[in-house]
């Protein structure tokens, strides 16, 4: 297979997979952007506005005007950050980690599944590999942007 052929693949297969995640998104009976901040702050990890922007490519203003709807719901509480005036923490609350749950239960419902289903197909190191694949695109695509002199982030 050539160089082409083999680019052409994984493309489709990787566009496939982010496509079929939109499908979810979009039956999970909420807007789109409220999905994907949600899905990113599903984690339980360390996030604020600007890191949920520039990770899952949702508009600042978005991300804004989604933050505040769900912190007058409840569902979230802004932290400060210490040594960081301008930005905050956004931690789910007990009500905002139900809430998530049941919003991406298809969506975890299909990726145990599918994991399930990786584990006993695949080689253990097939998440470790995608991962790698990654950074090494994000790396490869940063370093095109220097050489031509692209200094603003895109979102995608």
């Amino acid at each position: 297979m050539t160089f082409k052929e083999e680019s052409y693949q994984l493309i489709n297969a990787l566009v496939a997979i982010v496509e079929t995640y939109f499908k979810i998104a979009k039956l999970s009976d909420v807007p789109e952007n409220l999905f994907w901040l949600l899905a990113g702050l599903s984690d339980k990890g360390f996030h604020t506005q600007k890191e949920i922007h520039e990770t899952w490519g949702l508009p600042k203003t978005t991300v804004n005007s989604l933050v505040k709807k769900l912190e007058g719901q409840g569902y979230l509480e802004l932290i400060a950050i210490s040594g960081r005036k301008r930005e905050l923490q956004i931690s789910l609350t007990e009500a905002g980690q139900t809430y998530t749950d049941e919003v991406l239960s298809l969506m975890s419902e299909v990726e145990r599944e599918v994991l399930k289903r990786v584990k006993a197909e695949l080689p253990a190191h097939f998440i470790r590999d995608m991962m790698t694949y990654s950074r090494i695109v994000q790396e490869t695509v940063a370093s095109h942007k220097e050489r031509r002199g692209v200094a603003h982030e895109d979102s995608h």
